[in-house]
């Protein structure tokens, strides 16, 4: 079987289990929501611990599948509608819509894209890519420190390189290979599913770009994103 077909396969596979599993758990969780309605008539605490257990397990298996969703619409866009965009004004909307996340860790984001600041690309592709280096940035911070990000932009040869480096946990050289893998997460202690790398891989690739990252356990990382310039 070539890597092709193996590839439609896969892709197919994904794009019909996140399609047909939204429809049960859909329905476990209406079930559970009428449960809880009835159970709130009878004072029975060890009921509704097991209740709040079920629902916090329904809303990890709606994540996974929404990212499942997500997986399967990169997949597909190998020929994304591109445009114009300004990478400072995307910026600036996917830091307001973090806003928050950014107050509570106190995180201090420095930003300089003067040097390539307009690029041909897809905004909502654009969007999801700083969500994701970003939001990692600040979730996978160091205990011991204020988080600082430095979100960069310049001409290398053809690509316009972003480059978003943090002072965080950081991780061994050897797991490198590791952190683009499907559902792989190097740092468990945080909430997450661990696709958002992948989606952000498979975004750069289908664009002709490819993406980088250099990291040292206990002092931080920093992810290069090469833009295909045309």
């Amino acid at each position: 079987m070539s890597s092709k077909k193996t590839n439609i396969d896969l892709d197919n596979f994904i794009y019909t289990a996140s399609h047909d599993l939204k429809a049960p758990i859909c329905n476990i969780e209406g079930l559970i929501t009428s449960l809880s309605e009835e159970l709130e008539k009878y004072d029975n605490n060890v009921s509704e611990e097991m209740l709040s257990m079920i629902k916090t397990s329904i809303l990890k298996f709606k994540t996974t599948i929404l990212d499942l969703t997500e997986i399967a619409k990169v997949q597909k866009q190998f020929e994304t509608e591109t445009d114009k965009v300004n990478l400072s004004e995307i910026l600036d909307e996917v830091l307001l819509n973090i806003n928050n996340t950014i107050i509570e860790s106190k995180a201090e984001i420095k930003v300089d894209l003067k040097d390539c600041c307009l690029l041909n690309f897809s905004r909502k592709n654009i969007r999801s890519i700083f969500y994701n280096l970003i939001s990692n940035a600040i979730k996978y911070h160091s205990p011991d420190r204020k988080p600082v990000i430095h979100i960069k932009t310049q001409i290398i040869d053809n690509f316009c390189l972003l480059s978003v480096q943090d002072n965080g946990l950081g991780f061994d050289e050897d797991q490198t290979d590791k952190i683009f893998i499907m559902f792989k997460r190097l740092h468990t202690h945080v909430e997450g599913t661990g696709v958002g790398l992948y989606i952000v891989k498979r975004i750069i690739e289908n664009a002709g770009g490819k993406i980088e990252v250099e990291s040292k356990k206990g002092v931080g990382s920093i992810f290069k994103v090469y833009f295909k310039i045309v």
